[in-house]
C-alpha cells in the first residue's frame, strides 16, 4: 500500500518518538536532540523507580552497569534522536501509516453502530460490563477496518458476518484498554480548556470522540502527542489480524481431521469466533473459541497439545484400572505447534451425591497434579461439567522446576522439607494466599474451592463517568469472588466446605492406585512415557504481575516517548519470581522486557527430558534447573508410601480447611473411609479426622472471665481441627510471606520453632491440665512426639550441631515444651525425654554459641536447662547452663553499663527478646543456682545499660534494632517496656540494691498502660505481651488495679475479634488459623488461659 507523502512524514515522526532507546542501536548515523531536560527528568524517574524498594538496594547502579552506562551516557541513552533520511521505518509504523489513511475513516467495514452492538454471548464470553468499561469505536474503527481487510484478503469466505462483527468488537475492546487512560486525560483537558461543544458531559464527550478524534487529522494529532500509544495500537491490531489469519488457515488445512475427530461437517465454515480468551503470547496469539456452521464448538490453542494428549491418555489408563469414580476425557487434535480440543460447557449436577463425586474427582486431580509435578492449577484451570471437573491449560504439568529435594536436603525427614515445594501444596489446587490491607483477612483461593467465603476486598482500578468528559479511573475497594470452578446444584455454586472428606478420599484413591501400579508406571510401557518429550510451560513470574505492569505502563505520561515507555517497563525487576531458588537470569529478564514491549505476556518453555528452557522466540537458556522434571516425577513415584499418603492427605485437608470459616463449619465426626485399616493404631488414636464442628459462639456475657474462656475454647477448637495428625505425631501448618511480597505461603515449621509444633503444643498441654480434656492431651503428646522424634533424627543424621540452642527457635524450646508438657500431663516420660535431649548438648556445641540473646541464642537455651533442672534436679544441667553462659559473657561490651553484641545488629540492644533485659534475667537465674558472682555482675552491667538508655522524654525504652539515628519505640514483649518489666520482675530478690529495679518496673508499667490497645494482638510484639506483663506485675506485686487493667485489655482484645472477625498478628490479620507461640493464636490462647489459671499455666514468655 502506497502512503501519501504527508503520512510518510508522520510515520517517520512517530518512529522517531516511539522507538525505545535500545532500538536505536541498530540504526546508523543518528543525531541526538539538543533538548536534554526531558531526558534528565526521565533519568531521575528511572533511578527512583528501581530504588523504591529496599530489597533492590543498588539496583539502579547495577542496571546501568548491565547496559554499559554511567550517568552521563544514560541521559544520552534516553535523549530523543533524529531518524536518518535513508533509515527504514519499522513494520508497526507502516501499519499505522496505512490505518491513518482518510479512506479508513470514511469507509468502515463494520459501522460504529455495529461495533457498539455487543451480543449477550460476547458479553458473557468476555465477562464485560458495558456500564463500567470505556470503549472508543468512534475513532478506533479505522484499526478495525484495516484488520478486517487483512483477514478478508487472506480468507475471504470462511467467516460469517457475525464472526466478523465479533472480531471487530473484540479489537475495539483490546485497543480501548490501551487507550483509555490517555483518552480520559485528554478529554478532561479539552473540556477544561473549553474546546468541547455540548451542554452536558455526555454531549461534550460525544463531540470529543466523533469530531476531535473521529477523523484522520484529529487522531494523528493525538498519536503524535502520544507516539507510543500509536505504536501499541498498531502492534495490537497487526497481531489480532495475523493471529486470526493463522487460525483460519489452520482450520482450512485441518478440516478433514477436525471432522473425523470432532464430528463436524467437512464443508463447515466458521459461524462464530471469539478470539482473546487467554493471555497474549508469541506475537499476540491467544486461545479462541470457534463455532462451526453445524454448531460444533471447538477450542483452538496456539501451542502444542501433546501434554494434554498425554494427560488424557493417562486418564484413560486410570479409568481402565477400575478407579472410581471415573474421570472425563477430552477429544484432542494436536498439530505440534497448535491444536484443537472439544469445547466443554459448564453444567449443573443433579444431586448432592454428584457434588460429592465431583469433589472426589478433584481430590484425584490433586494426586495426579502432585505426581506429575504440576504447578499453578488455580481456580481458572477447571470447568465444572456436571459432576466432572475438567482440567484445562495442562502445560504447567512437569514444568521445569524444583520438585524433589536436592542433595543437601536428602537427609531431612519429609516433614521438615519445604512443604510448599515438595508436597501437594505445590500444585496450586490447595489454598494459596495473598495479603493486602492489614484491616482484612488474607485473600485465599484454591483450584478446588476458588475463593470460597473469602471475597478479597482489594483496591482495583475501576472506571466511572463512562461516555462523559469526566471519564475517570479510580482505585476503589471491591470484593472479588472467584468461584468459576465450583460445581453447581439448583443454580447454586457449592463450596467444598461439607465435602472435605470426599476430596481427601479421592486423593487417597488415586494416590493408592498409582502406588499399587508403581512398577508398571516406572517401566518403558508406562503411559507416563508419553510425557517425556512434550512441551511444558515454565512460570518465571506470576502472569498477573506481567498484566499489572503492562496496565500501569500505558499511563499517558509513559506513552509520550519510547524512552518513557522503556523506563516504565524497567519496573519488571521489582516483580517477585514464582520460585526464589529459580530467580530469572539477566538474559531472561531482558527477554521478558522484550515481550512486554510487544504486548505479549512473557512465556518460557521446557521439556520434561531437559534441564534447559527456551523463550517463545526459541532463545535457549541452558541449565535452568539441575534435574529434568521427568526424573523428578519418577522420584516422586519411587518415594510414594502409605506414610507419605497420610502426610499428603493431611496437608490437603488442613490447607483447604484453613481457608474455610471453621467457626461455622458443619459437624463431620466419622473416620474417613480412605484410612487404611492396617495403619498404626497410635496414629488412629490421634483422631486424625477431627470434626469441623462449630466453634463456641461469641458471647456478650457480662462475666469477663467467661468471655475470655469462650474465646480460649474457640481458639482451641480451630487449632484442633487444623492439627496435622501423621505417623510422627501432630503438627500444624502456618503461613508466612514469600520474598517480602504480597504472596503468602503455607509453612510447616521445624517443631522446635516457636511457630511450630512445640509452641502450639504448649497451649494444648496447659488446656488438658486445666480442663481434663483427653483430646487436648492427645494433641499435646502428639506434638511432643513429633518434636522429640525430629530432634532425635537430626541427632542421628549428624546434624545436631547445625541446630541453634535457642529457647524459642531451637533445641531449648524442645526441652522447655517437653518439660512443661510432662508437668501439665503428669507424664514423667516426657521430662525424661527433655533430659535426654539436654544431655546431648556437648560443651563444644554450647561454647561455640555466638548469639547471647533469649529469642534466638544462648540465654534462652540457658533458661530452659534451668527450668528442667527445677523439675528434675541434675547437676549436669547446671554444668551445661554454665557452658552456655561463657559465650554470653564474652559477647558483652565493655564498661560499667554494657549491653551485648547480637549478630546482624550494629549496636547492643535493649529488651527481652534480643536485648540486655532478657540476657540479664537469664544470668541472674543462673546466679541464683550457682552463686557465681560473674553472672550477677554481668547482669548488673546489662541492667545499667538499659537504665542509662531510658528515654526520659518518651518515658520508654527505644528499639535499638533500628539504624543509629532512627528512634522507634515498640512497647512489646520482644522489645520495649513489657519485656523489660517482665525481666525485672523475674530478677527481684537476687540483688542487694533493688531500688533501680523497682524504678524500672514502675516505668515499664506506666509505658505499657499507655500503649494498651495498639494495633497487634500476638504475644511477641502485640497486646498479649503487654497483658501478661501487667497481669504478672499485679500477681507478684499484689496490685489488684493492674489485674483489672489486664483483664479489661484482654476483654477488649476479644471484643475486637468479635467485631472484626480476625486477630492482628505479626505480618497480617487472620482468623484463628495461625498457630504458634509468639506470632500466632496459640500464644494468645496461652495468655487467656494464664489469666484464667495463673497458678498452674506455663509462663512461656519467661521460660518459667
Amino acid at each position: 500500500m502506497i502512503a501519501q507523502p504527508l503520512q510518510i512524514s508522520i510515520a517517520r515522526s512517530l518512529t522517531e518518538k516511539a522507538l525505545l532507546p535500545d532500538e536505536w542501536s541498530t540504526i546508523c548515523d543518528t543525531r541526538l536532540s539538543s533538548d536534554r531536560q526531558g531526558s534528565e527528568q526521565l533519568f531521575l524517574r528511572w533511578q527512583k523507580r528501581l530504588g523504591m524498594r529496599q530489597a533492590y538496594l543498588n539496583a539502579f547502579e547495577k542496571r546501568l552497569q548491565q547496559l554499559g552506562l554511567d550517568q552521563d551516557s544514560a541521559i544520552a541513552f534516553l535523549t530523543p534522536r533524529k531518524l536518518p533520511a535513508n533509515a527504514p521505518v519499522p513494520d508497526w509504523a507502516i501499519v499505522l501509516e496505512a490505518i491513518l489513511q482518510v479512506d479508513n475513516f470514511k469507509q468502515p467495514i463494520v459501522s460504529v453502530a455495529q461495533l457498539q452492538a455487543w451480543t449477550e454471548a460476547e458479553l458473557q464470553q468476555y465477562d464485560i460490563n458495558l456500564d463500567a468499561l470505556p470503549l472508543f469505536p468512534q475513532f478506533l474503527h479505522p484499526f478495525v477496518t484495516w484488520a478486517l481487510r487483512e483477514i478478508q484478503s487472506q480468507q475471504p469466505d470462511l467467516l460469517s458476518w457475525n464472526a466478523i462483527e465479533t472480531i471487530g468488537r473484540y479489537l475495539v475492546w483490546r485497543l480501548s484498554e490501551l487507550s483509555a487512560r490517555t483518552i480520559a486525560y485528554e478529554v478532561k483537558q479539552h473540556s477544561f480548556k473549553g474546546k468541547l461543544l455540548g451542554d452536558t458531559p455526555e454531549l461534550r464527550y460525544q463531540y470529543f470522540a466523533e469530531q476531535v478524534l473521529g477523523n484522520s487529522a484529529g487522531l494523528t494529532e493525538l498519536l503524535l502527542q502520544y507516539p507510543v500509544l500509536g505504536r501499541l495500537l498498531a502492534v495490537a491490531t497487526q497481531q489480532v489480524a495475523s493471529s486470526i489469519i493463522e487460525l483460519l488457515t489452520r482450520f482450512k488445512q485441518d478440516i478433514v481431521d477436525l471432522a473425523q475427530v470432532f464430528g463436524c461437517d467437512r464443508t463447515s465454515s466458521i459461524a462464530a469466533l471469539f478470539p482473546g480468551l487467554s493471555d497474549s503470547h508469541q506475537g499476540g496469539r491467544t486461545v479462541c473459541l470457534v463455532q462451526v456452521s453445524d454448531q460444533t464448538k471447538l477450542i483452538y490453542k496456539p501451542r502444542s497439545l501433546a501434554i494434554d494428549h498425554a494427560f488424557y491418555h493417562l486418564i484413560d489408563w486410570l479409568n481402565q484400572t477400575g478407579s472410581t469414580p471415573t474421570f472425563k476425557t477430552l477429544k484432542i487434535l494436536d498439530r505440534v505447534e497448535y491444536g484443537w480440543t472439544e469445547f466443554v460447557a459448564t453444567q449443573s449436577c443433579d444431586s448432592e451425591a454428584a457434588i460429592a463425586r465431583y469433589y472426589q474427582r478433584q481430590g484425584g486431580h490433586v494426586a495426579l497434579a502432585y505426581f506429575l509435578c504440576g504447578v499453578d492449577f488455580h481456580y481458572e484451570n477447571f470447568i465444572p461439567c456436571g459432576e466432572y471437573p475438567v482440567p484445562i491449560d495442562l502445560e504447567a504439568l512437569l514444568t521445569s522446576g524444583v520438585h524433589v529435594p536436592a542433595r543437601e536436603w536428602k537427609h531431612l525427614p519429609k516433614y521438615l522439607l519445604p512443604s510448599s515445594l515438595f508436597s501437594m501444596l505445590s500444585t496450586g489446587m490447595s489454598t494459596y494466599w495473598r495479603s493486602g490491607d492489614f484491616d482484612q483477612i488474607l485473600f485465599a483461593a484454591s483450584g478446588i474451592n476458588g475463593s470460597g467465603d473469602r471475597p478479597w476486598h482489594t483496591a482495583v482500578s475501576a472506571w466511572s463517568n463512562i461516555n462523559t468528559d469526566r471519564l475517570t479511573l479510580k482505585r476503589t475497594a471491591q470484593p472479588l469472588h472467584f468461584d468459576q470452578s465450583l460445581p453447581r446444584l439448583n443454580d447454586q455454586r457449592i463450596s467444598v466446605d461439607r465435602f472435605l472428606p470426599d476430596v481427601v478420599q479421592g486423593f487417597a484413591a488415586v494416590y493408592r492406585t498409582l502406588l499399587q501400579h508403581r512398577k508398571y508406571l516406572l517401566s518403558e510401557e508406562s503411559p507416563l512415557q508419553a510425557f517425556y518429550s512434550v512441551q511444558t510451560r515454565v512460570l518465571v513470574r506470576d502472569t498477573s504481575d506481567y498484566s499489572g505492569l503492562l496496565a500501569w505502563s500505558v499511563a499517558p505520561d509513559q506513552l509520550t516517548s519510547g524512552a518513557a515507555f522503556f523506563v516504565a517497563l524497567e519496573s519488571l525487576s521489582e516483580l517477585s519470581p514464582t520460585c526464589a531458588s529459580l530467580a530469572p537470569t539477566q538474559a531472561i529478564v531482558d527477554e521478558e522486557r522484550q515481550c512486554l514491549r510487544w504486548l505479549d505476556i512473557p512465556s518460557f518453555y521446557g521439556s520434561p527430558a531437559s534441564i534447559d528452557i527456551y523463550s517463545s522466540e526459541g532463545t535457549l537458556y541452558p541449565a535452568f534447573v539441575q534435574q529434568p522434571s521427568f526424573q523428578q516425577m519418577q522420584q516422586r513415584l519411587e518415594d510414594a508410601s502409605e506414610e507419605d499418603l497420610i502426610w499428603q492427605a493431611e496437608l490437603l485437608r488442613v490447607s483447604l480447611a484453613m481457608a474455610l470459616n471453621l467457626e461455622a463449619a458443619p459437624n463431620q465426626t466419622s473416620k474417613p473411609a480412605w484410612l487404611n485399616q492396617s495403619l498404626n493404631a497410635e496414629w488412629l488414636q490421634l483422631n486424625g479426622w477431627v470434626p469441623l464442628n462449630a466453634a463456641v459462639a461469641e458471647t456478650e456475657a457480662t462475666d469477663p472471665m467467661l468471655k475470655l474462656e469462650t474465646h480460649l475454647s474457640a481458639i482451641a477448637e480451630v487449632l484442633t481441627n487444623l492439627a496435622l495428625n501423621h505417623m510422627e505425631g501432630s503438627s500444624w501448618l502456618s503461613l508466612g510471606r514469600t520474598n517480602n511480597s504480597a504472596m503468602v505461603a503455607p509453612v510447616h515449621h521445624y517443631p522446635w520453632h516457636a511457630a511450630g509444633a512445640a509452641g502450639t503444643s504448649l497451649l494444648f498441654a496447659n488446656l488438658a491440665r486445666h480442663t481434663g480434656n483427653e483430646q487436648y492431651a492427645r494433641l499435646a503428646r502428639g506434638g511432643m512426639k513429633f518434636t522429640f522424634s525430629m530432634l532425635e533424627q537430626f541427632s542421628q543424621a549428624g546434624l545436631w550441631n547445625d541446630l541453634p540452642v535457642s529457647g524459642y527457635h531451637g533445641i531449648g524450646l524442645g526441652i522447655y515444651a517437653l518439660t512443661e508438657t510432662g508437668r501439665c500431663l503428669n507424664d514423667r516420660s516426657l521430662i525424661d525425654q527433655a533430659l535426654s535431649i539436654a544431655l546431648k548438648l556437648t560443651p563444644e556445641k554450647l561454647l561455640r554459641e555466638t548469639n547471647p540473646d533469649i529469642l534466638c541464642g544462648a540465654a534462652g537455651g540457658l533458661l530452659t536447662l534451668l527450668h528442667l533442672h527445677r523439675l528434675h534436679p541434675d547437676q549436669r544441667l547446671v554444668d551445661r547452663a554454665i557452658d552456655l553462659a561463657t559465650p554470653i559473657l564474652k559477647s558483652q561490651a565493655s564498661g560499667a553499663a554494657a549491653g551485648w553484641f547480637i549478630p546482624e545488629f550494629e549496636r547492643p540492644l535493649m529488651g527481652m527478646g534480643h536485648g540486655a533485659a532478657g540476657i540479664s534475667y537469664a544470668l541472674l537465674q543462673l546466679y541464683a543456682i550457682t552463686g557465681d558472682s560473674r553472672f550477677k555482675e554481668s547482669a548488673q552491667r546489662g541492667i545499667a545499660f538499659e537504665q542509662q538508655n531510658f528515654a526520659i522524654e518518651q518515658q520508654d525504652w527505644a528499639d535499638f534494632r533500628q539504624p543509629i539515628g532512627h528512634t522507634q519505640f515498640m512497647t512489646g514483649w520482644c522489645a520495649g517496656a513489657p519485656g523489660i518489666g517482665l525481666a525485672r520482675l523475674g530478677s527481684l530478690g537476687m540483688l542487694e540494691d533493688e531500688a533501680e529495679i523497682w524504678i524500672d518496673i514502675e516505668r515499664a508499667i506506666a509505658a505499657t498502660q499507655k500503649h494498651l490497645g495498639k494495633a497487634q494482638h500476638h504475644l511477641c510484639c502485640g497486646e498479649a505481651g503487654r497483658i501478661v506483663f501487667l497481669a504478672k506485675a499485679a500477681q507478684q506485686l499484689n496490685r489488684p488495679e493492674l489485674w483489672e487493667t489486664a483483664i479489661q485489655a484482654a476483654v477488649a482484645t476479644t471484643t475486637f475479634y468479635e467485631r472484626r472477625g480476625y486477630w492482628r498478628l505479626h505480618e497480617f490479620s487472620e482468623r484463628r488459623i495461625i498457630p504458634g507461640l509468639l506470632d500466632g493464636v496459640a500464644g494468645i490462647g496461652l495468655m487467656l488461659l494464664w489469666l484464667l489459671d495463673p497458678k498452674s499455666t506455663s509462663q512461656a514468655w519467661m521460660l518459667a
